[in-house]
């Protein structure tokens, strides 16, 4: 070999020697750079809730932690990669070491609606309930039996709604009561409504639920006679019939006692209306003068027929019974239908009589109705009745006669006063005080009649209770005062 040959392979070991040691120090020629991932978070339901994150680039083996937050009516079910579940935490962390997409995925909650009633004799119900999703409106109604009351919708002890009918948004679970109590009323019916004497009654209570006992009374207003045992309907009568013969007021109570210790009464006034011809039978004068004076010389009688009715509601009339002197014009009751048909009978009686002739015609039958003191019967000392009661029980005083006299005139037109009168004896002394009227006539009396001016117009006094109507003597026509009579006071009407 030559010395050429041997210098180059000198040179070729030298270099095969330096690259075995530079690779066994470690070489490494792979490249430096660091790999990123992709993570994406997204939800199933928009609006369902809200995310920490959205996601983002992150380097190999970066830690990632998202959080999810349930809003109302959702639950939150986990953290899902495709199908799969990765976490059911709401705050999930994880080392990033690959692109991942995850979702939060929610659910609407379903709650429980439960609808019960406390007395499933009390009522019906439109729904029992059910399960609902968030958000939904629920309606239930409620309806009470015959002898309930519907009291409310409850939730425990706290009412929610009166309202038969609640609507509401479902938005947790909840149990709901109806609740119903007993109707204490012991209200009832009457029938027939409209009774004519003589006639059967029935009354019949309106509920009948959860009693225990239940009496009955009907008395007579006028009589107090009690025509129903109060003892003799008790237990579940719902219903009493009642034979009544003739013109009544009654009284009708029940009481009802209930099965959770209440008691209801409820009363009616029943009238049981009767006609009853009345008969009327007078003199008066259509005559002119004789030897022997003025006498009536004329007799008339009249039947007429008046309601039961007519007469107690004139009983019942809230004016007071004495001493109504600032309401006296209300004693003249010229607009009752049946006192203007009366004086429209009388009238009719003679057309061809004026005015002076038909008002002392009418005197004569007011006078021929007897006087007896208020205070029998009435249990009273003093005692004012309107027209109908002195026509229907026949009798009054004073101030009654003078009411159904100046009634009778007003309804026909007359212009009418009230006088309040101061009687003496011979020696001077007040022995009674009195009533009468005074009349408006366009005709006047003849002789010297009294009579009191107002506002420039005669009055002519007329004596309405002396008991001369039936008598032939013609004493106390309109004009006529007796001498001890003095008028105190007078009253327009």
């Amino acid at each position: 070999m030559s010395i050429k040959n041997i210098a180059i392979l000198a040179v070729v070991l030298a270099l095969a020697v330096g690259l075995g040691a530079y690779y066994l120090s470690g070489y490494d020629d792979s490249t430096s750079e660091t790999e990123t991932y992709d993570v994406d978070i997204s939800m199933n339901i928009p609006g369902a809730g809200t995310l920490s994150s959205s996601g983002g680039h992150f380097t190999d083996g970066d830690s990632f932690t998202c959080s999810a937050y349930a809003n109302a009516g959702y639950a939150f079910d986990g953290w899902f990669e495709g199908n799969t579940l990765r976490s059911v935490s709401q705050t999930y962390t994880f080392t990033v070491d690959g692109d991942i997409s995850l979702e939060a995925r929610y659910s609407l909650i379903i709650y429980d609606v439960d609808i019960s009633i406390n007395n499933t004799n009390a009522g019906t119900l439109s729904s029992s309930g059910g399960s609902f999703t968030y958000g939904n409106s629920f309606t239930c109604s409620a309806y009470a039996n015959a002898g309930y009351t519907f009291d409310g919708w409850f939730e425990g002890s706290t009412l929610r709604s009166l309202s038969q009918t609640y609507t509401f948004t479902v938005n947790s679970n909840i149990s709901l009561e109806a609740r119903y109590s007993v109707t204490h009323n012991a209200s009832f019916t009457v029938t027939p409504a409209n009774a004519l004497s003589p006639v059967s009654i029935t009354m019949t209570s309106t509920y009948n639920v959860e009693i225990s006992q239940r009496t009955w009374l009907v008395e007579d207003l006028l009589t107090g006679e009690k025509l129903v045992n109060t003892t003799a309907y008790t237990g579940y009568g719902d219903s009493v019939s009642l034979a009544v013969t003739k013109g009544r007021a009654l009284s009708i109570t029940q009481t009802v006692y209930y099965s959770d210790g209440q008691t209801a009464t409820s009363k009616v006034t029943k009238l049981i209306d009767e006609t009853v011809t009345k008969h009327y039978a007078w003199r008066y004068q259509e005559g002119g003068w004789s030897i022997f004076g003025i006498f009536n010389n004329k007799s008339v009688t009249w039947d007429v027929p008046l309601s039961f009715t007519w007469y107690y509601n004139a009983l019942i009339s809230p004016l007071p019974r004495s001493n109504g002197y600032s309401v006296i014009g209300s004693y003249v009751t010229y607009n009752d239908p049946m006192i203007r048909s009366m004086a429209q009978g009388l009238r009719n009686h003679n057309t061809e009589m004026n005015d002076l002739a038909l008002a002392n015609f009418i005197l004569k039958f007011v006078q021929s109705i007897p006087y007896e003191y208020d205070d029998v019967g009435k249990g009273v000392s003093e005692y004012w009745k309107l027209p109908a009661e002195t026509l229907w029980e026949g009798k009054g005083d004073c101030e009654d006669h003078a009411f159904l006299y100046a009634s009778l005139l007003k309804a026909l037109g007359y212009n009418v006063v009230l006088h309040y009168i101061y009687c003496y004896d011979g020696g001077g002394n007040l022995t009674a005080a009195h009533m009468a009227v005074g009349v408006s006539l366009a005709n006047a009396p003849g002789g010297s009649p009294s009579y009191v001016t107002l506002n420039g117009v005669r009055y002519y006094y007329c004596e309405a209770t002396a008991e001369v109507g039936t008598s032939w003597l013609n004493d106390a026509n309109i004009g006529y005062k007796p001498s001890n009579y003095s008028i105190i006071n007078t009253y327009f009407v």
